[in-house]
């Protein structure tokens, strides 16, 4: 009698969870309507977009697999090495998307679209999980503390800034100003040689982008607080990631620039420091090709 009730309540647990995540993915925000198609042989050089928003609709053109897994989780794991496993064709099968969705939707709304999509296209199964890897520690390379030429303490605080831009205490960004002449405004340039100009970012910005075209996620070890004003200048790596894809290869041409850990302590007076740490990670259990449409 005991063992029946356990098991009527280990039944009755079962249906509820099946019940709520049934629930739950009826509320999942999601697209109207995806188109999805296998990008066709490039004619020259190769454009990669991966996910840009343009008015209601959201698209990917020659985008892979790992691209949009980017685009949909990578406020939680923005460095590259946090995205882990997947099937062999998640880097080399690229992919043209349009999809569809109602007029004002939030950014966090469009993300949860893109996930629901990989689930239901691309039968995408992910968890979470803790990994030790390979890292780059961001420190300070001077003991005195300075700061390189290119970068300096903000006078004044970006929140602040942008709030009172808003309300129109401040006059708007002028759209013909460029780099650190545009207050809090960052602008990166991904080519063969990468150029990140800023009038106030944080430490964890430029992590992220430090990120993305180090070949390993790096982690602020700096102890800076406050917002920074910043040009910062390398040359990138042929392959390097980037939200757009990996850099093109040379040209036969030498890059005048030097290379990014050369760059990071001249320029900013940082320097990145190989170590080992834990980090979160999304591991990729299961995802198959998508039927086109």
């Amino acid at each position: 009698m005991k063992r029946t009730a356990i098991l009527v309540a280990i039944g009755a647990l079962a249906a509820a969870a099946v019940a709520q995540a049934a629930q739950d993915a009826a509320a999942r925000p999601t697209f109207e309507v995806v188109s999805i198609k296998k990008s066709p042989p490039p004619d020259g050089p190769m454009m990669v977009r991966a996910g840009a928003r343009e008015g209601d609709s959201w698209l990917a053109d020659n985008a892979t697999l790992r691209m949009l897994i980017r685009q949909a989780y990578g406020t939680e794991y923005p460095r590259d090495g946090q995205i882990i496993g997947g099937p062999g064709w998640l880097d080399t099968q690229r992919f043209d998307i349009i999809a569809k969705m109602a007029p004002g939707t939030s950014a966090d709304d469009m993300r949860e679209m893109v996930r629901g999509m990989l689930a239901d296209r691309f039968a995408l199964k992910v968890r979470t999980d803790k990994r030790e890897m390979p890292v780059y520690a961001l420190i300070l390379a001077r003991e005195d503390g300075r700061l390189g030429p290119r970068m300096k303490k903000l006078d004044g605080d970006c929140d602040d800034i942008r709030a009172r831009r808003a309300k129109g205490e401040l006059p708007p960004l002028d759209p013909t100003a460029r780099g650190v002449a545009r207050p809090c405004f960052t602008g990166t340039t991904y080519s063969r040689v990468t150029r990140i100009e800023s009038g106030g970012m944080r430490i964890a910005q430029l992590v992220n982008t430090l990120s993305q075209v180090s070949g390993r996620p790096v982690i602020d070890r700096t102890g800076l607080t406050g917002d920074f004003v910043l040009t910062l200048e390398f040359a990138t790596e042929s392959g390097a990631s980037t939200p757009f894809g990996p850099v093109a290869p040379p040209s036969v041409e030498a890059v005048d620039a030097p290379s990014l850990f050369s760059a990071i302590q001249d320029q900013l007076g940082l320097k990145l420091e190989s170590r080992r740490d834990v980090l979160d990670a999304l591991v990729i259990e299961s995802a198959e090709p998508p039927s086109e449409n």
